[in-house]
């Protein structure tokens, strides 16, 4: 067993976004290394772009830091992965404290960085995907109409 303190802290990140980060990274004055787990069911963004954006903005911590997913919705484990077994569980969501703390699995409740609400990202990011969408549509049919000569 290693002196290192390890913390495995689990994360909706859908999408991921500023409340999320903040919080990751005060709780790293506290951790030797953080395993960001983030929830293996997309809702909103896939899966992959959620482990490419968080590698992407820890990339300064890469080496106190992973990032995995967990196929298994957080509040319905059986029992932590054997990787994480020296961890101590961290959550912003009560449902899953409650659940990981039944299970005799040291956890900590964390508070949510106030006015970063996930739900204005998500509206953000599907607002941006519906724009990103009408624009290269609107490209592609004005490549497709004949030019009016001058």
């Amino acid at each position: 067993m290693s002196n290192k303190k390890e913390a495995v802290f689990m994360l909706e990140s859908q999408p991921p976004h500023l409340g999320e980060l903040i919080t990751v990274i005060l709780k790293l004055k506290e951790y030797d290394t953080i395993h960001i787990c983030v929830s293996g069911a997309p809702k909103v963004v896939p899966i992959p772009m959620v482990v490419a954006t968080w590698n992407f903005l820890l990339d300064a911590y890469k080496d106190r830091t992973t990032v995995s997913v967990m196929p298994t919705k957080f509040s319905e484990l059986a029992k932590l992965p054997e990787i994480f077994k020296d961890c101590t569980v961290l959550t912003t969501s009560m449902e899953v404290y409650v659940h990981i703390t039944s299970l005799n699995i040291e956890a900590e409740l964390v508070p949510s960085a106030l006015g970063y609400h996930g739900i204005f990202q998500r509206t953000a990011y599907r607002q941006g995907r519906a724009l990103d969408y009408l624009f290269n549509n609107r490209v592609r049919v004005a490549k497709h109409m004949p030019q009016k000569e001058e």
